[in-house]
């Protein structure tokens, strides 16, 4: 089995160190250092630590990729908040990059829903254009600022609207790539579809099954065929992230990918 899998660290892990210590001693290729939690915050380690970091993960033959904060907000014409979360991103491909990382995610965010009488609307539908701009805009900077630091990807999250799916096909290719989240998109018919459609451009992977509507399950429990979906991208450069948690369920998912894949 020719794949990369690596396993998102989250809850459960005192230090990167740790996190790094847990692949490697379970035959992981890599780990995804998740920057929502505070003890992976870039603030938390000075330049001698992030040295030591990326010897460390080179030492024992372990990738590293990052997923951006979660609660940044790119999806709003509210001026300082998309400016703040760009300075934010910055810092941690700076950081990501610094430690040797090979991947960055982020999340776009989703603007303000409204609850209307017959339905719900979001706000960037309503102001296509408008978030158009908006999110050209921070694309563009985090596209320039990432230039021969780390290779960033959008990832299908939350609310893929067209607004959104626009604005990445602008930049495919010319400096941003793709995070395909398989659990997310068996969900999501209009995900799937445009992660099908650019394929090429993936060097992302997130893995998780779907049982009902329940995604982020132990992989092997659920309903998603992963064979089939990660034929789409089983040529490209990229990393298959098992986003399971805690890590015992992680262990748990590998060892099922593993039995799927198994010749």
């Amino acid at each position: 089995m020719n794949k990369r899998f690596g396993f998102s660290a989250t809850y459960g892990f005192s230090s990167i160190i740790d996190a790094i210590e847990f692949a490697g001693k379970n035959g992981f290729a890599g780990v995804e250092i998740n920057l929502n939690m505070p003890e992976f915050f870039p603030e938390r380690y000075d330049k001698q630590e992030r040295e030591h970091i990326k010897k460390f993960a080179k030492y024992n033959n372990i990738s590293l990729t990052f997923h951006g904060p979660e609660d940044i907000n790119l999806c709003s014409m509210q001026r300082l908040v998309a400016e703040t979360g760009v300075t934010r991103l910055k810092e941690c491909i700076d950081f990501a990059s610094e430690l040797g990382g090979e991947r960055f995610t982020f999340h776009i965010g989703d603007s303000v829903k409204f609850t209307m009488v017959d339905g719900s609307i979001y706000v960037e539908d309503y102001y296509k254009d408008k978030f158009k701009v908006v999110l050209n805009d921070s694309f563009k900077q985090i596209v320039d600022y990432s230039k021969d630091k780390i290779i960033v990807c959008a990832e299908n999250t939350g609310y893929f609207s067209s607004v959104k799916r626009d604005a990445i096909k602008q930049l495919l290719g010319k400096g941003l790539y793709l995070t395909w989240d398989m659990g997310h998109s068996f969900l999501k018919k209009e995900q799937q579809e445009f992660m099908i459609e650019n394929c090429k451009y993936v060097r992302n992977v997130h893995i998780h099954d779907v049982k009902g509507k329940k995604d982020h399950s132990i992989i092997g429990e659920g309903d998603v065929d992963f064979k089939h979906f990660m034929s789409f991208v089983e040529k490209n450069d990229l990393y298959y992230i098992i986003e399971v948690r805690p890590k015992e369920a992680a262990l748990e998912s590998y060892k099922n990918i593993k039995e799927i894949f198994k010749e």
